[in-house]
């Protein structure tokens, strides 16, 4: 009875950091979002066809298949259709164009490591900025983030900001202890 209510217990934190379903072979990790109930609004560029299990990112004006995923250097590549591949050459009319206020940044417009030579080009390396502290609505939405609670940010929206004592590190995405800044 005690491994039953360990294991419970270990299921339900890994359910309240806000991280959205897997979506396919794809997890989609915190801080991206494919929707209002999962990761950071302002990183809501992703959607899952779960027909499919393919997961998309999307822009304004098209929707681009998730190949790869790297939660640890915030970074995921996405494959562009034979019709829009660019020429890794070019340096303008690229196929993407992110406004300031977006979180994400091309870093390889010809991003090959998965890929043969023949298919170069026809991918893209993204990487998205560190997210501000989570979003929440009362106090039961911070319990993913240990140390914080739900108070009104700078943004004037209400975070999951971090206890006296304690700073928000956006790159392990936890409020750690001041003797650790």
């Amino acid at each position: 009875m005690r491994s039953f209510l360990i294991i419970v217990k270990i299921c339900f934190a890994e359910t309240t950091s806000s991280d959205c379903q897997t979506c396919g072979k794809n997890i989609v990790p915190y801080p991206l979002a494919t929707g209002p109930n999962c990761g950071d609004p302002s990183y809501r560029s992703f959607t899952c066809d779960e027909s499919t299990g393919q997961l998309f990112f999307f822009t304004s004006d098209n929707r681009y298949e998730v190949i790869n995923i790297n939660k640890d250097d915030r970074r995921f590549v996405i494959q562009v259709n034979r019709q829009r591949a660019e020429n890794c050459d070019a340096r303008s009319g690229r196929v993407l164009q992110f406004s300031p206020s977006m979180p994400f940044n091309v870093t390889n417009w010809c991003y090959n490591e998965l890929l043969t030579s023949i298919q170069a080009g026809q991918m893209i390396e993204i990487t998205w900025k560190p997210p501000p502290e989570p979003i929440c609505n009362s106090l039961k939405d911070c319990r993913g983030w240990p140390d914080s609670n739900c108070s009104t940010a700078i943004d004037k929206r209400k975070r999951c900001l971090c206890n006296p004592n304690y700073k928000w590190n956006n790159l392990t995405l936890k409020c750690i202890s001041g003797a650790n800044i």
